[in-house]
């Protein structure tokens, strides 16, 4: 049986599955004199408090050690460094000395947590009207599943999402795996294709 919805869906996946094909394009944004680097581990929950406070500082340590650079500080809600660059510099090479530097720290400490978003990237909006989208498109699942009394999705296989969703280890290996956010999407776009096709929504 084809299930209704499954093209958004399998765009979902998608799209939290490939995060890590974009991050070369995350990593640094430039305006002006100014450049925000994207570092791994930084943002809150990713690593333990007293392990990322030395990142940070390497972090900080190495990217005010880039030629053309004058000042750099971490923020660790935004998960991004700030960088204050000279006048005149040529950006190509800065953006690929900065990237480097911060490679450099995070391959020294071993983190390799997916990149964090840039405020200004848009994201958040993205992943909020594409879960209304899969939950919307969720709904002729359960109903097919309801008139013709045929669940398409086993429950044992509709259980796994939330099961996932709810135990601290396995949703953490997900966030790492897609990162924080795509996980939420990913994870709530399975569990209403889940319940829905297994008729656990209005199918039962």
């Amino acid at each position: 049986m084809t299930l209704p919805g499954r093209g958004l869906l399998r765009a979902a996946v998608s799209c939290a599955a490939g995060v890590r094909r974009n991050e070369a394009q995350a990593r640094v944004r430039v305006f002006g004199h100014r450049a925000h680097i994207a570092v791994r581990g930084l943002c809150p929950g990713d690593l333990p408090e007293s392990s990322a406070e030395k990142p940070a500082g390497d972090v900080e340590q190495r990217l005010t050690a880039v030629p053309a650079v004058e000042w750099a500080v971490v923020n660790t809600v935004l998960g991004h460094a700030v960088v204050g660059t000279e006048a005149g510099c040529e950006t190509t090479a800065v953006v690929d000395a900065l990237t480097e530097a911060v490679e450099a720290v995070e391959e020294a400490h071993g983190i390799t947590h997916p990149l964090p978003e840039h405020p200004a990237s848009g994201g958040q909006v993205r992943r909020s009207a594409a879960a209304a989208a899969l939950h919307v498109a969720a709904a002729p699942v359960a109903a097919l599943a309801g008139l013709t009394g045929r669940t398409p999705v086993p429950a044992r296989l509709a259980a796994l999402a939330p099961l996932v969703d709810t135990h601290p280890r396995l949703r953490r290996l997900v966030e790492r795996a897609v990162g924080a956010d795509n996980a939420g999407l990913l994870l709530a776009s399975l569990t209403a294709f889940g319940q829905a096709g297994s008729g656990g929504l209005a199918g039962a």
